[in-house]
């Protein structure tokens, strides 16, 4: 009978001490989400004689306040605290910690065409989330008024843009490239339908695949201006041919191995008439 009530009264003290605490603490705000490389907040829980805060399960020395201090870099962490009252402590359930991750911006181009000539349009968007402070440089330079997320782009530049998510003002990104683009004078003072003194010229193989290019219908009488354009519309050959020269050695000019796969624009010039042609190259 004596070892009967002994052993009930350890039961009952073995489940006194594992009974719930008569307080349920919880930690507020139990949604916070700062947005990237800023921000910061606080934590709290009720009233209680003492606390002990956890981060990620792990206690962390010196939390121990009703309120715990957390930043952007706590993002990706869950919370929860400790908290004594009556010699009875419980833990709160946890709470998340996030921020806000956005992709680089980027932006849509509309109207891009190879080559682009006097005259045509170019509209370029900068694509969600980046929808406020935005705005337009060109070479760098601020282009006034240019702060809407589409550009109309119709004269040579060197664009590009910096924009900032609704949701996070503050986070104002810089597109991270330079957007070229030149507009040739295509075809200009060259009638096409001229077949007596200047018949319609033309540079061949096209597609062109090698390292010489020859060009069909010159007038032999005038010295050649050409300019080879890459797809983003810089210079990567300048030559004059003598009059009575239509060959162009494309490798020995660029002082590099034959263009890559792709499309690039030639511009020649005799006399006042300048033409534009595009190339499509397929060397290896």
């Amino acid at each position: 009978m004596i070892a009967w009530a002994f052993g009930a009264l350890f039961l009952l003290q073995a489940l006194g001490a594992a009974a719930q605490c008569p307080h349920n603490p919880t930690v507020t705000p139990n949604n916070l989400i700062f947005c990237p490389n800023a921000g910061s907040d606080t934590l709290w829980t009720q009233s209680y004689q003492a606390y002990q805060w956890y981060k990620d399960g792990v206690l962390q020395p010196g939390d121990t306040f009703q309120y715990r201090r957390v930043t952007h870099l706590d993002a990706g962490s869950m919370f929860s605290v400790d908290a004594t009252l009556n010699g009875c402590t419980e833990r709160s359930p946890q709470v998340p910690v996030d921020g806000w991750v956005f992709l680089l911006p980027v932006v849509a181009t509309d109207g891009l065409q190879f080559p682009l000539c006097v005259g045509d349009t170019l509209r370029l968007r900068l694509l969600p989330p980046y929808t406020i402070h935005i705005q337009w440089t060109n070479g760098g330079v601020p282009i006034p008024g240019a702060t809407d997320d589409t550009l109309l782009v119709t004269t040579d530049g060197d664009y590009s843009v910096s924009g900032a998510p609704e949701i996070c003002p503050n986070f104002n990104q810089q597109l991270g490239v330079t957007l070229s683009y030149r507009f040739l004078p295509c075809s200009s003072g060259w009638d096409e339908n001229e077949t007596s003194n200047h018949p319609p010229s033309t540079w061949v193989p096209n597609p062109f695949q090698g390292e010489r290019l020859r060009l069909l219908g010159a007038d032999p009488e005038e010295a050649i201006e050409v300019k080879a354009l890459d797809p983003l519309g810089r210079c990567i050959l300048h030559k004059v041919l003598p009059a009575g020269t239509s060959t162009l050695e494309w490798t020995n000019e660029a002082k590099t191995n034959p263009a890559a796969h792709g499309f690039y624009t030639i511009v020649w010039t005799q006399g006042l008439r300048t033409r534009t042609q595009r190339l499509i190259v397929q060397n290896r």
